[in-house]
């Protein structure tokens, strides 16, 4: 099981949101935008909503506010967002360990990780992902900079890419999870 915690630790962390051409049609973003952290505080989640939700806040002139959901792998927090109105003002941080790990991990997860979220793009190599609705400016040079302090790099890819990639990550857990005997609890 530790080669499978590693292995999981190691893989691309990913972004999820929800969002509508609801939102998008009406002039996003019109009210508070509210940033879910599935992890506790101080972890990589909640620092990179922070920063994020810093910018957004000065670029959108609408606060965003960060709410961190912690348990049980992140599945509280993720399942929590995948339940609230899918109109782009509820955004999800998320991690390969939840979206590609979690579904061989757990019996019963409370949201599908392809079809609960609408992956935007990758923003770091070292584990997060940033989907806001796609009008959204999001990535600035203070945010690249802070990202370097933390020692991951910024990056961008297409929502298709994300979706590639949790899929593709999805696959490669499955195998070793299946070679070392892990089930589902």
């Amino acid at each position: 099981m530790r080669a499978t915690v590693r292995l999981a630790a190691s893989l691309l962390c990913l972004v999820a949101a929800l969002v509508s051409a609801t939102g998008a049609a009406q002039g996003y973003p019109t009210r508070p935008i509210r940033f879910i952290a599935p992890f506790p505080p101080g972890g990589s989640s909640d620092v990179l909503c922070r920063l994020l939700g810093q910018k957004l806040t000065e670029r959108l002139g609408q606060p965003v506010t960060v709410e961190n959901r912690p348990g049980a792998g992140g599945n509280i927090g993720h399942e929590f967002a995948a339940k609230q109105v899918p109109d782009g003002y509820t955004i999800l941080i998320s991690s390969s360990s939840t979206l590609a790990t979690n579904p061989h991990l757990y019996k019963h997860l409370g949201f599908d990780p392809i079809a609960d979220f609408a992956p935007i793009s990758m923003v770091a190599s070292a584990g997060q992902v940033l989907v806001v609705n796609p009008s959204v400016p999001a990535k600035s040079v203070e945010v690249r900079e802070k990202y370097d302090g933390l020692g991951v790099q910024t990056e961008h890819s297409t929502p298709e890419e994300v979706t590639a990639r949790i899929k593709a990550d999805t696959l490669e857990v499955a195998k070793v999870l299946a070679a070392a005997g892990v089930e589902p609890e």
